[in-house]
């Protein structure tokens, strides 16, 4: 996110994100695998953790939260399967793709169902459009189905 909204005091992370973010798009616009993921804040982990009482003031500014580390990892499992094209590119390249263990799997899926789409819910609101849009694009992919109440249902 530094690259995309900046940090006090994070001018070079700033700018290395900005330049990564324009270099994937320019391999992807030559046909090459390329991903930027503008991340924010991991909680319990590098940087942003290390100076975790001033940047915390910064994320209750902007209205945004920690990204733990298992909603972190939810969300590239989840965008390494919506983004299929760029991942055969990688694995075309010569990138070995692992897939996760069933312990690492469990504690995601956890994590998706109780923390991560709940509160993404909450945040857009249970009648949004977005709801719709998960249910019918995203949530097939998943598994997961968010409920006219707001609650949230796996497939088996």
């Amino acid at each position: 996110v530094a690259g995309v909204m900046g940090n006090p005091g994070q001018a070079n992370h700033s700018a290395a994100n900005a330049f990564l973010d324009q270099l994937a798009g320019h391999r992807r616009a030559l046909g090459l695998a390329g991903q930027s993921i503008a991340w924010g804040a991991w909680s319990g982990i590098g940087e942003a953790e290390e100076h975790r009482e001033r940047i915390e003031r910064a994320l209750e500014a902007k209205g945004t939260g920690w990204i733990t580390p298992a909603q972190g990892l939810e969300a590239l499992r989840v965008g390494s399967i919506q983004n299929e094209l760029g991942l055969q590119k990688n694995i075309d390249a010569g990138m070995t793709y692992v897939e996760f263990g069933p312990e690492m799997r469990a504690h995601s899926d956890n994590a998706v169902s109780n923390s991560v789409v709940p509160n993404w819910v909450d945040r857009v609101g249970v009648d949004s459009h977005f709801v719709q849009v998960f249910n019918r694009a995203i949530g097939p992919v998943v598994g997961i189905t968010i409920e006219a109440d707001g609650t949230i249902t796996r497939d088996q």
